[in-house]
């Protein structure tokens, strides 16, 4: 039985193959992936979905404040959407999460 997701995914990263490797991933996991973009310029204003949006950035650097930056323009743009983060070598605690939000964060966190 094919299970579909409640929401439309949006990949924001600035690795190409990253970004389809992890669609093709999702897809295979029954997620629709609406668009796959390098930065959150790059999204076209006429896209829109009845179902709800998630952004997943895929984030490679070592500077967080970029994510931070394309998380600000996000929420600025899509205020109803929900935003995640994939990144290769962060802990909470080097994100400058407080402590109260890290410990909520590892209580729903799925691996």
């Amino acid at each position: 039985m094919r299970r579909q997701h409640p929401f439309a995914i949006v990949l924001v990263g600035k690795s190409i193959l990253l970004r389809e490797g992890l669609a093709k991933i999702l897809r295979a996991a029954h997620f629709r992936i609406l668009a796959s973009v390098s930065c959150p310029d790059d999204l076209r204003p006429s896209r829109s979905t009845a179902d709800p949006l998630l952004f997943l950035i895929v984030h490679t650097g070592d500077d967080f404040d970029v994510a931070l930056e394309q998380i600000e323009l996000l929420r600025s743009r899509r205020a109803d959407a929900r935003i995640a983060i994939v990144a290769n070598h962060y802990r909470l605690n080097e994100l400058g999460i407080p402590r109260g939000c890290q410990r909520i964060l590892r209580q729903h966190r799925h691996v």
